[in-house]
């Protein structure tokens, strides 16, 4: 009984060794293949100068990093496996301004405003993009090496100019209309008793929108039920009281 035991378990053990690695990869092997594009180079340039405090016309790019979660749920960066230090590198053997390291992390072939990266070093979960960060410099010669390095900066985008995939296709696009160099504001929440001072943003535990009264003129502008039903509610005024 004991041998066919250890026969069984070996067998399974061999089995499994032939399994292809993609097989233990569920959450990754959708998106490998899948890479970024950047629709607006020269939009890249406009926010890097205001940012650098320097003028958009000496501006190029060099490299662009995505910004978003693994599948793990863990933070992660899409380079296309592009390091810093070549990127960095103003000798002949680094990044060219406005071109990058084509296929990888550069520029698309077959435009001169789109900037690929492809979804690699770090696979992150296209949906989950909430940033990039570019590397520029300015003063690059006409080859576009040596230059200035800029400070990288990073460009914080809105969901809504995030274009997914659609079916069949491996491209994400990313639009700046909506991008800011501000990071988006986290909202505070603050508990509400039977009466009190609205400063922002409250809490109101196992109640509906309906159960309580605002002071006249007081403006509720959204509300969201969290997992235990507890109940967050946004008022655009301050200052005011809400019973219940």
């Amino acid at each position: 009984m004991k041998k066919r035991l250890l026969s069984v378990l070996l067998t399974l053990t061999m089995v499994l060794t032939l399994l292809p690695v993609s097989a233990f990869a569920v959450d990754t092997k959708d998106l490998r293949d899948t890479e970024f594009h950047i629709m607006d180079i020269s939009g890249l340039k406009q926010l890097v100068a205001e940012q650098s405090n320097v003028d958009a016309e000496d501006v190029t790019i060099h490299g662009v990093y995505v910004n978003g979660t693994q599948p793990n749920s863990k933070p992660g960066t899409a380079t296309g496996n592009v390091t810093e230090y070549y990127i960095k590198d103003r000798t002949g053997f680094g990044s060219k301004g406005d071109v990058g390291l084509m296929g990888s992390n550069g520029r698309l072939a077959e435009t001169h405003n789109i900037w690929k990266v492809l979804n690699a070093s770090a696979i992150i979960d296209p949906a989950s993009v909430s940033s990039i960060t570019v590397y520029a410099r300015t003063d690059v010669n006409w080859l576009g090496h040596w230059g200035t390095n800029l400070s990288p900066v990073t460009i914080y985008l809105d969901k809504d100019d995030i274009i997914l995939p659609i079916e069949g296709k491996l491209i994400t696009q990313i639009y700046l209309k909506n991008a800011s160099l501000e990071p988006p504001v986290e909202t505070e929440y603050a508990p509400v008793t039977d009466t009190a001072d609205l400063s922002g943003v409250m809490w109101q535990p196992e109640h509906s929108p309906g159960d309580f009264d605002l002071a006249e003129g007081t403006q509720s502008s959204g509300y969201s039920y969290t997992e235990d039903r507890t109940i967050y509610v946004e008022f655009d005024l301050t200052g005011t009281e809400a019973k219940w």
